[in-house]
């Protein structure tokens, strides 16, 4: 039931005083929010095994809904899309790039405590790593003398055949390497193989080198999130990146 749905999550900021409600929905179901005021911030192509998705939010606070460095952010966008499909893999000398597993989650945790102030998920708790960790998610780490020093997942929805690749961080001595962009490409193939559609990202959009990293491998841009994910210390925009690959 579209419609109460819609109306019960605006019910819902109201008893616990939320700033803002994100949802992707189908073509069909996303006149329904808008009409009850949620404002479009992106559409990603075959979400939906094929078809496109509507990224919709209802920003019950307004000041929620005021971007800070909107400009800055619009330069990076122009920054990052004239570096498109400029990445070429070639193997990373001196570093190993493999598979994690569960055996990897206290350095895992380690690793996004001290790459990320805050973060959405709580990827710097150990038992939640192993928890998801080749279930929900494929992780992809590389590793320098047998320390991790860069990792990135692909968050699986295999009932719609699209992941997110997501969890991004490296550690600051190691960054500007090509170290993210060889992650994210083997993530890539791998699930093509397994006939995954489309991918996509919520890319930081202060983040200059990680919408440079998407744009180089190819992926477009598909709109802005607003003041959406508590990272860093703060609610920062996100931008979305998609690329279809089968």
């Amino acid at each position: 039931d579209t419609e109460k749905t819609a109306a019960g999550l605006t019910e819902l900021c109201r008893e616990y005083r939320l700033g803002k409600v994100i949802c992707t929905v189908n073509e069909a179901d996303s006149k329904v929010f808008t009409d009850r005021g949620y404002a479009i911030e992106g559409i990603i192509s075959r979400f939906f095994k094929g078809e496109p998705a509507w990224c919709v939010s209802y920003f019950a606070q307004s000041q929620r809904a005021v971007s800070r460095e909107i400009e800055k952010e619009d330069e990076i966008i122009e920054k990052a899309k004239e570096m498109k499909r400029q990445y070429t893999h070639s193997e990373e000398n001196g570093f190993k790039v493999r598979t994690a597993t569960g055996d990897d989650a206290e350095e895992l945790a380690g690793l996004y405590s001290d790459v990320f102030k805050t973060y959405p998920t709580p990827m710097d708790s150990a038992e939640y790593i192993r928890k998801v960790i080749g279930r929900q998610i494929i992780l992809k780490v590389a590793e320098h003398q047998g320390r991790i020093v860069s990792a990135a997942s692909a968050d699986m929805n295999t009932k719609y055949l699209n992941a997110e690749i997501t969890d991004c961080a490296t550690l600051e001595g190691f960054r500007g390497r090509g170290l993210m962009s060889g992650l994210i490409y083997r993530l890539e193939q791998r699930l093509k193989e397994e006939g995954f559609i489309v991918l996509y990202s919520l890319a930081r959009a202060p983040s200059t080198g990680i919408n440079i990293v998407m744009s180089k491998q190819g992926y477009e841009y598909a709109g802005r999130l607003i003041n959406n994910s508590n990272i860093m210390g703060s609610f920062e925009d996100m931008n979305i990146w998609e690329k279809i690959i089968n």
